[in-house]
């Protein structure tokens, strides 16, 4: 059947058993993407041998299948969670009731993360990618714009599933960019005094680089590890004074706070306490008003044993994940 790319639908759950998608037959949540590109994708050997002839091969098999995809969507707070507690590794402790404070800790000490289950389904068929592990997981802020957040996977292999109702009726709130708040201090203590930066743009992007660890006798991987924890990100903002370029010509360390605040019901906080500049670049066009672009890292706080991502809260009315 043909059909516009609006009719598939996207679901997501939390695996309560790892890479068995029974559990969440009904995805928890549904997510409004914006643009998709997911599927099953196969490892093809071919058979070859020399039989008397010019011919590269006489057979061909299938010897791995895996699920693979990545899609973009605005962020709404409740599916966020889903999100979060496969990039942090475990859900979240959740406390307080309307709203709800979903704590997560990092499990940087663990390789096997909290494992979720994505669903796509359109008007041809449905399918689970079940075991799924997020690579690569970014947040976007653009002037005048929706807070938008970029996720790839891998996953097992893709399974049928029986088609169901999507339900966009309780998606949380979503936030716009004059909800960002950004601050960087000395240390994680001085943040509350800080002001918030004045930026013209922010990206946050995570990567945990997954593996697949394939065994014999099964087609699908037996399991998705992640293997490191990158933190990377830009900001933008006006060059008004020489503050930022200093920082990267000494390599000055920084603590980040990253806050998406809409309001007492709807607050995401994540805090890292070892920033970096790596990369900084003044625009200077003869028209426009000259802005500087930084590219930033974080560490693991080593003197201080702290996580590269020492908070992470959010705020939000979902009761637990």
């Amino acid at each position: 059947m043909e059909y516009v790319g609006r009719r598939a639908e996207l679901g997501v759950g939390i695996e309560t058993t790892r890479g068995s998608y029974a559990p969440v037959k009904t995805p928890s949540f549904w997510i409004p993407y914006t643009s998709i590109s997911a599927d099953s994708r196969a490892v093809v050997q071919m058979q070859e041998g020399a039989m008397g002839n010019i011919a590269d091969s006489d057979d061909s098999h299938i010897t791995k299948v895996h699920g693979e995809g990545s899609f973009d969507a605005q962020i709404y707070d409740k599916v966020l969670g889903a999100i979060l507690s496969n990039v942090l590794g475990a859900t979240p402790a959740s406390a307080g009731a309307t709203p709800t404070t979903h704590t997560f800790t990092l499990a940087d000490e663990l390789n096997s993360h909290q494992s979720l289950c994505f669903f796509i389904q359109d008007p041809n068929g449905a399918t689970a990618f079940p075991g799924a592990m997020i690579d690569t997981y970014e947040i976007s802020v653009e002037p005048e714009g929706i807070v938008n957040h970029s996720v790839s996977f891998r996953s097992g292999r893709g399974k049928d599933w029986q088609q169901q109702s999507g339900d966009y009726t309780s998606l949380g709130a979503k936030w716009l960019h004059q909800h960002l708040h950004v601050k960087v201090a000395a240390n994680i203590a001085g943040l509350a005094a800080e002001t918030a930066l004045d930026l013209r743009s922010f990206t946050l992007t995570i990567a945990k680089a997954p593996v697949d660890w394939d065994d014999m006798g099964t087609v699908s991987p037996a399991d998705i590890l992640n293997r490191q924890m990158t933190i990377t990100g830009t900001m933008e903002l006006a060059y008004s004074d020489r503050v930022w370029r200093n920082y990267f010509l000494a390599n000055t360390s920084r603590a980040m706070e990253i806050v998406l605040n809409g309001g007492a019901n709807s607050i995401l906080t994540i805090q890292m306490p070892k920033v970096e500049f790596q990369t900084w670049e003044p625009n200077k066009d003869l028209n426009e008003i000259v802005t500087q672009t930084l590219e930033f890292k974080g560490h693991y706080d080593a003197a201080n044993a702290a996580k590269i991502i020492s908070t992470c809260t959010l705020v939000n009315l979902q009761a637990s994940y």
